[in-house]
């Protein structure tokens, strides 16, 4: 009776499911060919390019197929209707009979495939007496007998659990794969960089919201763990499909979550089959915030640009490479992690990879930066493509579909989700500032330095750098106080190619080892050089324009210190000479000009130019005479050590000693003691007591004739 009691329970069971039995026998027809085309109800809304995505075919392929009933159409709405091919994955599977595969246990009537439905759900006549007859066959082949009362209930059991897959789980199935459908294109990336880690591995989801042949309106939103910090990236994009390409442009916010920084992006795009490029910019819409990887300092997202390339091997898709250069702005940067801060970085990404199927793809990578910065990083990416089956992502004749415009179509946009970070110090911690140095010191002179300090800790070294030799850097406070330090200017270099200017900054470092330089201030050194003149012998002679009346002028430079030096770099001094009764400033040249009877003017004149190497130094000399009578005064200009200053010279009237007064015949009459006879020109000359002719040396206005009553003429 017991036994009894639970097959009925299991018939009234299957009965239920399956609905009640037909008494009229039906004989089995011979079966139909299989369809190239199914009918299938949309569960949800969708756009026939995503449709036809997911059955692996073109857009014109399906329009062909509904024989014109979807030409116009870009979407279909829950419940709509339309044929798709017979081996879509949104379809359930069907034998090449065209009965769909039972998965009910063998209860004595085996597996074989039932005849589908009809669209109200009933099922053939045909199916249900072979139903009823195979369970027959299943309740009066059992060994009821031998089968303890166990045995049976878990007989049930399990023919109960495969019924109610078969009959709901797959169903469901179908119906989530739908659903999920909708969301687009899923996808993990399991990182591991050169140190063995996986914390850089994300999660990402690619959803479109309007899709046609010839545009994708998508969201992105991703999560990844990056140095121990959780970053969220939510983003929006569009793609244009033109045929052989495909262009599009998108927008991001970046948000680390951890530590609330915040970065927008901008990037586009360019695609053709098997081949990609990208740009992308970054910028920080968070303000700085206190740094958790450095006491005192402050840190916030890096502004920066990259551009992207990824090409596949046409002639075997399965095989990328990948090219990228990034460039990123401040002067801490952390582009190759917090313990390597650079100062406006950049990187070129060299990569290789591997997809095996669509599902699943290795990446390699290089990254090469500047100051022989460089990062290695292996990547297992595992890209699922919601709605679509399982079969196909691991169908590896799929890869090169997914390299074409139209299998890429949902592919995850390519730019940088890290969120690089750039660095500075807080102020007050460390700073030291250097006033500019007056620029009229000159050499000899000494200068105390001042450095403008902020230290909240101790200051335990001063480090000057540059010209510190020269300029004789000596400290007045103490070795470790950057105060007071003192420069001595060095001798002012006169040769050509001396700048005379020298260069300092300095470094300090606390006592939490933390070092700064200060900006780079230029020290000037001017000359103090002073231009001489001095008359060497006596100042004052005789107008006589003879060489022994000659004045000497010499003229040298000296140092800062009164020192005679020498200058090899010293130009032949320009001379400037004054009458001092009268204030014109004279022509000085070799010899007097004539008057319009070719008579010599009287006039200061050179007697010599030289110069002359006295212990090594040379010294510029002149000589002068004059015929002119007069108080003058005379300067030497050195040229980049100026004027002298002026040095007086005398030239007085000298007193004639002898005269003679030739006739024409050039006889002398004082010494004929003849008298002159009127009418005659008769030519006087003055003699000094060197017997010198001075005659020139006297002004005609000062001669003056005299003639006494017994005929006798002289001066």
């Amino acid at each position: 009776m017991k036994i009894t009691m639970r097959l009925s329970i299991i018939a009234l069971l299957w009965m239920g499911c399956e609905g009640v039995m037909a008494t009229e026998s039906v004989g089995h027809a011979a079966p139909a060919p299989a369809p190239t085309s199914r009918l299938y109800t949309v569960p949800t809304d969708s756009s026939v390019y995503q449709l036809a995505l997911q059955s692996g075919v073109s857009v014109a392929e399906l329009r062909a197929l509904n024989h014109g009933g979807i030409d116009r159409r870009e979407a279909m709405k829950a419940g709509e209707s339309l044929l798709l091919p017979a081996n879509s994955p949104l379809l359930p599977v069907v034998d090449n009979t065209g009965l769909y595969v039972n998965n009910l246990p063998e209860l004595g009537m085996g597996n074989d495939p039932l005849p589908k439905a009809d669209k109200d759900g009933r099922m053939p006549a045909s199916a249900l007496e072979m139903k009823a007859a195979g369970a027959a066959q299943s309740v009066g082949g059992q060994d009821w007998n031998n089968m303890t009362g166990d045995q049976v209930q878990n007989q049930a059991e399990s023919w109960a659990k495969n019924k109610a897959k078969a009959e709901v789980l797959n169903p469901v199935q179908q119906q989530a794969r739908d659903f999920l459908g909708q969301f687009g294109k899923a996808q993990v990336n399991i990182t591991v960089d050169d140190k063995g880690s996986l914390k850089g591995s994300s999660g990402s989801l690619l959803s479109p919201w309007y899709d046609t042949d010839s545009m994708l309106i998508f969201s992105q939103v991703g999560i990844h763990g990056q140095d121990g910090r959780t970053i969220g990236n939510l983003g929006v994009g569009v793609r244009f499909d033109e045929g052989d390409w495909m262009w599009g442009g998108n927008t991001f916010l970046d948000q680390d979550i951890s530590r609330n920084h915040t970065r927008g992006g901008v990037g586009g795009e360019l695609w053709t089959d098997n081949l990609k490029f990208a740009a992308n910019y970054y910028h920080p819409l968070s303000s700085w915030k206190d740094s958790k990887d450095f006491d005192d300092y402050l840190e916030r997202p890096a502004e920066g640009y990259d551009v992207r390339a990824q090409g596949y091997l046409p002639s075997y898709p399965h095989l990328g490479a990948s090219v990228v250069y990034e460039q990123y702005f401040g002067d801490e940067v952390a582009l190759f992690g917090k313990e390597n801060l650079q100062e406006d970085p950049h990187a070129v990404t060299v990569g290789v990879d591997y997809t095996p199927v669509p599902l699943v793809t290795l990446k390699l990578s290089h990254k090469e930066g500047q100051n022989g910065k460089n990062e290695e990083k292996a990547d297992l990416v595992l890209s699922y493509q919601l709605g679509t089956s399982l079969d196909k992502q691991l169908d590896p004749e799929q890869v090169a579909v997914a390299r074409s415009l139209r299998g890429s179509r949902y592919d995850m946009v390519d730019r940088n989700y890290d969120i690089v970070l750039e660095y500075k110090e807080k102020a007050g911690v460390l700073e030291v500032d250097l006033a500019a140095v007056p620029t009229d010191l000159l050499e000899g002179d000494i200068y105390l330095m001042h450095p403008l300090v902020r230290s909240k800790y101790k200051i335990t070294a001063v480090n000057w750098n540059g010209d510190i030799i020269p300029l004789a850097m000596t400290p007045t406070a103490g070795n470790t106080n950057p105060d007071g330090w003192q420069i001595t200017l060095p001798t002012w270099d006169s040769s050509p190619t001396a700048t005379n200017r020298y260069r300092l900054s300095v470094t300090l470092t606390n006592e939490k080892g933390k070092q700064v330089t200060s900006n780079e201030v230029e020290v000037v050194v001017g000359q103090q050089r002073q231009s001489k003149l001095d008359v060497e012998g006596s100042a004052s002679k005789q107008a006589s324009g003879l060489g022994a009346d000659a004045i000497q002028l010499v003229t040298y430079v000296t140092n800062h210190e009164g020192v005679v030096i020498n200058d090899p770099a010293l130009l032949k001094p320009t001379w400037i000479v004054t009458n001092l009764d009268t204030g014109a400033v004279l022509t000085v040249n070799d010899i007097c000009t004539t008057d319009a009877q070719n008579t010599l003017q009287p006039c200061v004149s050179i007697k010599s130019d030289r110069t002359e190497v006295r212990d090594g130094v040379t010294y510029y000399i002149r000589e002068v005479v004059s015929t002119l009578v007069g108080r003058f005064s005379v300067v030497a200009d050195l040229g980049r050590y100026g004027k002298t200053a002026p040095r007086e010279m005398v030239f007085s009237k000298q007193s004639a000693l002898r005269a003679e007064i030739l006739d024409p015949d050039g006889k002398d009459i004082l010494v004929a003691r003849t008298s002159p006879v009127v009418g005659v020109t008769y030519t006087v000359k003055l003699f000094n007591a060197a017997n010198d002719d001075i005659t020139q040396t006297f002004a005609p206005e000062t001669l003056h004739w005299a003639l006494d009553g017994g005929e006798q003429c002289g001066l």
